[in-house]
């Protein structure tokens, strides 16, 4: 997408009016600039007068007990939580700013898409943008109801940057179908931070057992040491003769839900790739070596007696917020509600890598939050504004204060803190097939295939979720 400053400069100059909607508002921007933006600063420095236009969201919600999704849109000013008052200024301030209103007029839990698609079918514009569960959703563009957001500039609303950080720009990129973009995602979906999956140490254990012997978990990190094998090899350090009846666990690793293909993505494992001729391949089959040798040493892994790998989430089970685990797979959203209350202090770290020569991969649950802009929408300008605008501002103002929220009791080294979430923010990505597991029909395949005979269940699914895959690289133009 092409850069703004340079075009406000040159507008500014001839006193034009930068913004042609397809509303029938005057809507237009007042000539205020700068020679660069700062990290933190909106794509677009100018003022817009959208005359008190409404910009409609629907949502479809993962969790209606812990309503992330909702809330990525929208918060009471009263509800006294921290995170929810971010929020409600953050609407507050732009729709004042820019003479809008902005409505969630609609969450439906779970997915969106059966409640939207009739509206969409029929022309309506009850949406303006398309707020969708990852899982259940994501395919509204394979029938056409998404504008393609390459298409911006044909309305006057070139003003999504998805290359600034408050996008999850690699993740974007690899969600795009036949050249198109449709969905949007980065730190305005709450789900996008909360679901993001890392490693939560115990910091009164690792230097228990570990601080003398490998140095700070952090520098470990840092330096690119963090594989999958060290983790493991640390782990087992917690296994002697002095914990026969495993007070402590040196690793707990929940295979209810998609943390396995977390650490599989990890590990390097991909599930769909584009060659150099720009056609994309579907890897998950029973030729992906990378897969079947991640599964053979996880299996191996699960084997040992500092491993704990858990099929359900009974309490009876040790845990790691009672202090009687070294090292947990988890995520932002586990630690935000479990974990701020334990006696120990806690560090998350990225997710191990194959090698030291790799990079950190992270993904983030099917839950996460897209957002699309509805293909009938007479206010893709409008639109446009409020999801670059809104996801500037979460840039600023929320994402730190969700993170402060989320891991308020952990290390006491703030810096040390704050890089590591950074680095596991930084490596969010997917790929076509990742993100589209729930429309291909291989979510949690891994999880549910652990003690399996991995070879024989691939070759049982391979060809109708290829078949599947076929159907997004050809879905029409």
């Amino acid at each position: 997408m092409k850069k703004l400053i340079a075009l406000l400069l040159v507008i500014v100059s001839l006193g034009a009016v930068l913004c042609s909607c397809t509303t029938n508002n005057s809507d237009k921007i007042s000539g205020e600039t700068t020679s660069a933006i700062p990290i933190y600063t909106p794509t677009f420095t100018g003022e817009f007068d959208f005359e008190g236009v409404e910009i409609k969201f629907i949502v479809g919600e993962a969790d209606s007990s812990y309503p992330l999704s909702q809330l990525s849109i929208s918060a009471e000013e009263d509800s006294g939580n921290i995170i929810s008052s971010a929020v409600y200024k953050r609407n507050l301030t732009f729709q004042q700013r820019y003479n809008c209103k902005i409505s969630l007029v609609e969450v439906v839990e779970n997915g969106m898409k059966n409640v939207a698609a009739p509206s969409l079918m029929a022309g309506a514009d009850d949406y303006d943008i398309l707020g969708a569960r990852q899982r259940d959703d994501i395919d509204l563009c394979l029938e056409g109801y998404c504008l393609d957001l390459n298409t911006l500039s044909d309305y006057g609303a070139d003003f999504i940057e998805i290359d600034q950080p408050w996008w999850g720009t690699e993740y974007i990129d690899n969600m795009m179908c036949n050249g198109k973009l449709y969905w949007l995602t980065g730190v305005l979906s709450l789900r996008y931070i909360s679901s993001t999956k890392c490693i939560a140490v115990n910091s009164r254990l690792y230097e228990q057992h570990l601080l003398d012997k490998y140095g700070e978990i952090f520098d470990i990190v840092k330096s690119g040491r963090w594989t999958l094998d060290l983790l493991c090899e640390m782990a087992s350090q917690v296994s002697n003769n002095n914990n026969t009846n495993m007070e402590v666990w040196g690793l707990k690793v929940n295979t209810l839900d998609d943390t396995l293909d977390a650490f599989a993505r990890g590990y390097g494992v991909r599930y769909s790739h584009e060659n150099a001729d720009g056609t994309i391949s579907f890897d998950l089959t029973d030729a992906n070596d990378d897969y079947i040798a991640f599964m053979n040493k996880m299996l191996g892994v699960s084997q040992q007696d500092y491993s704990l790998f858990v099929t359900s989430d009974s309490m009876e089970t040790p845990r790691f917020e009672n202090g009687e685990i070294l090292f947990e797979s988890t995520s932002f959203q586990y630690a935000h509600r479990n974990l701020r209350e334990m006696n120990d202090r806690f560090v998350v770290v990225p997710l191990p890598k194959k090698d030291t020569a790799s990079d950190y991969v992270t993904t983030v649950e099917d839950s996460n939050l897209l957002f699309g802009i509805s293909y009938c929408t007479p206010l893709v300008c409008e639109s446009a504004v409020v999801l670059e605008g809104l996801a500037s501002s979460s840039y600023r103002s929320t994402m730190p204060i969700y993170y402060d929220e989320a891991l308020r009791y952990t290390y006491t080294r703030n810096e040390d803190v704050a890089e590591m979430t950074d680095i596991i923010r930084n490596s969010i990505t997917t790929d076509l097939a990742y993100a589209f597991a729930g429309y291909i029909g291989f979510t949690s395949f891994t999880s549910q295939n652990f003690s399996k005979d991995i070879l024989q269940s691939l070759k049982g699914h391979q060809d109708s979720w290829i078949q599947r895959f076929n159907g997004i690289i050809d879905a029409p133009e």
